[in-house]
């Protein structure tokens, strides 16, 4: 039953690895396009903590 326990356990921190993306140590094409996106929409937005309550209403 321990080698069922470790190979499960491998098998797990593999996939961790994986989905974390740590196999390569590029950034891929499609995630600096949604960095991008994402930091023109903080810049083309105004902020949502306006000191103005119906700043948020007012849209």
């Amino acid at each position: 039953m321990s080698g069922a326990r470790s190979k499960l356990a491998l098998f797990l921190c593999g996939c961790y690895v994986v989905a974390l993306g740590a196999h390569t140590g590029e950034e891929s094409v499609a995630e600096h396009h949604e960095a991008e996106y994402y930091m023109a929409a903080v810049y083309e937005h105004p902020s949502i903590l306006s000191l103005n309550p119906l700043a948020l209403v007012s849209r």
